[in-house]
């Protein structure tokens, strides 16, 4: 099995929320190591979190970082999370991946199914842009750290040298984040130049390897048609931001969600996870890891290839259709919908698990899955 080393850039006040989520991924990849690169000026705080770490049985490498020096403290970790996988374990890791403390892994089956494509003696940068049309438009497309970005051995070995001087010699006023950072200086190891596009972006589309299923998920409001797309998902983004849409409404508690997302992806697979399955001649709708839909009309099959605009402000790359007004009335003339979302995972057999859902008015639906015996 390839090696694996995760870089995690954290927020102090966010680690409560993504405590268990890193423990449950580095649980399941025995010989996996991990480096976090944190924002504090309080060792208090920060010893308080390695107690925590601990008490999870989480040990992780801290990065300690301020304000004004986390681009380029983020943009070197790659490094310093290589060696400490050398540290630790004996041998550099084929793989190191970067992310963000709120990145969702839904399934590292399914993620390591996408890596073993990549050979690690090979240069890759292999990352996604934004979902939306226009971050890309205004800030280029350049991998993000919320979606994942992973970075084979071969290019590691050509980030020695010159790729600190470079992050040194970045102007401070440099648009973008630590991926960026990253991203500009790891190119230039290579010898490639990206130059500014408008809107002070970057072309970045001859370094990078774009992959499907790595979501940034840079958007607004309700993410219920994004999620219904049939989409690949790899990768989740935002999952519990207070700014960006969390994939669902405030009614189902976000902790619980996460953790059904997860455990539904391991029992059944994240391959399935957002697929979608048409009941009644277009009347239903069921996404297994997400929600169960019934609308009022039939959606023809044509509109299925489309991806409903639920968002606010936002233009996606795929073809878009209008959003379904939330509260099923057959009276009226346009259609409608009620939508339950996944609220409850749980396994009854090796083969079999239970999906519940919940709807806005208290509601519940439950569906048995049948499938083959997990291998976590």
């Amino acid at each position: 099995m390839d090696s694996l080393a995760f870089v995690f850039g954290a927020r102090i006040r966010q680690i409560d929320d993504w405590l268990p989520n890193w423990h449950t991924l580095m649980r399941d990849h025995p010989g996996a190591t991990c480096t976090i690169v944190i924002v504090s000026t309080s060792e208090r705080h920060v010893d308080d979190m390695v107690q925590r770490m601990h008490a999870v049985h989480l040990d992780c490498k801290i990065e300690l970082s301020t304000h004004r020096d986390v681009r380029r403290d983020y943009a070197l970790a790659p490094l310093s999370a290589q060696q400490h996988h050398k540290d630790s374990t004996g041998h550099w890791p084929d793989y190191v991946i970067v992310s963000d403390d709120d990145t969702v892994y839904l399934d590292m089956r399914q993620y390591r199914r996408m890596l073993s494509r990549y050979d690690p003696s090979i240069p890759y940068f292999i990352g996604s842009a934004s979902d939306t049309a226009q971050r890309r438009h205004v800030e280029g497309a350049f991998a993000y750290g919320g979606a994942s970005m992973i970075i084979t051995s071969a290019l590691l070995g050509s980030m020695h040298g010159n790729y600190e001087q470079c992050l040194e010699d970045l102007p401070k006023e440099e648009f973008g984040g630590g991926d960026l950072y990253l991203a500009l200086c790891t190119s230039r190891a290579i010898g490639l130049q990206p130059q500014r596009t408008a809107h002070r972006a970057r072309d970045m589309t001859e370094f990078f390897n774009f992959q499907s299923g790595l979501h940034q998920c840079d958007y607004t409001g309700n993410g219920d048609g994004f999620y219904q797309s049939g989409e690949r998902f790899l990768t989740l983004h935002h999952f519990l931001s207070k700014i960006f849409s969390k994939p669902f409404p405030a009614f189902i508690d976000h902790q619980i969600s996460l953790r059904c997302t997860v455990l539904a992806a391991q029992r059944i697979g994240g391959q399935n996870l957002y697929k979608r399955f048409v009941f009644e001649q277009g009347r239903q709708l069921w996404v297994p890891g997400h929600s169960f839909t019934r609308y009022s009309r039939p959606i023809a099959q044509e509109d299925f290839a489309l991806m409903e605009v639920t968002m606010k402000e936002v233009y996606f790359l795929e073809p878009t259709r209008p959003g379904i007004t939330e509260g099923i009335d057959a009276s009226v003339e346009e259609n409608t919908k009620q939508t339950f979302y996944l609220s409850a995972t749980s396994a009854r057999s090796p083969t079999s698990t239970v999906l519940g859902y919940t709807a806005s008015d208290n509601s519940t639906m439950t569906i048995l899955v049948h499938h083959e015996a997990v291998d976590i």
